[in-house]
């Protein structure tokens, strides 16, 4: 599933189901996932055209798992390598392009897991489940 320059309710199904983040960051383009499922395996790729200050996808052209040292969990970076970061209670997912840098810019929202109409059920992501490509 793939969300487009808006903010879209993305929903997978049932089964394994990759959600694709391929559009540049804005004020309205911030998408919900509606059923993110840990037990199905369900990932996230990122296109690093876009998120660019994330590590160059592989050469042979398959998806890169983001490293650990990329992630977090928070809404603030807390190194400098840190550019995805994952705050469980809220179910927001940030991309901060320059991690904890004095004087840089603040991590963007990209998408928020919701994935009941309540809002509550946030799966606890780590950087196993981010890819780039």
């Amino acid at each position: 599933m793939a969300g487009s320059f808006e903010a879209d309710r993305l929903y997978g199904g049932s089964g394994q189901d990759t959600f694709l983040f391929d559009t540049v960051l804005t004020t309205t383009n911030k998408d919900l996932i509606m059923d993110f499922s840990l037990v199905e395996h369900d990932r996230l790729f990122l296109k690093q055209s876009v998120f660019n200050k994330l590590a160059p996808p592989s050469t042979s052209g398959a998806p890169l798992e983001l490293s650990a040292a990329q992630f977090g969990l928070g809404s603030v970076a807390t190194t400098s390598e840190q550019r995805i970061l994952y705050d469980q209670a809220t179910g927001n997912i940030y991309y901060d392009a320059d991690g904890n840098r004095a004087g840089g810019t603040a991590a963007r929202l990209l998408a928020t897991i919701n994935n009941r109409p309540d809002g509550t059920n946030k799966p606890l992501l780590d950087h196993s489940m981010f890819f780039i490509i």
